[in-house]
């Protein structure tokens, strides 16, 4: 499900759990949805210039939809393995 799907989701949950009193209003104070552009962004502020440059391609380059779940030799952006934890973390985020 998209992102935003999942997001809305979670607040109608809450509202109607708030509603009905099984959930405090206080757990709206913990949801934070956060947009695929957002997190894209703040992965991408994490990393050094040279995986930025592999992890980057510009809209119109004719590669950016050759992709496969299979690593391709030819591209491989930049793999978990290279990053630190610091830089996996917001690459994890959903």
């Amino acid at each position: 499900m998209h992102t935003r799907g999942r997001g809305r989701l979670l607040v109608l949950a809450l509202l109607l759990g708030t509603a009905a009193g099984l959930v405090s209003s206080a757990a709206f104070q913990a949801v934070a949805v956060v947009s695929p552009a957002e997190a894209a962004a703040g992965w991408i502020a994490t990393l050094d210039t040279d995986q930025r440059a592999r992890g980057k391609l510009p809209f119109a380059d004719a590669t950016r939809t050759d992709w496969h779940f299979v690593p391709k030799p030819a591209r491989k952006g930049v793999q978990l393995r290279d990053m630190t934890p610091a830089q996996q973390e917001p690459a994890h985020a959903k």
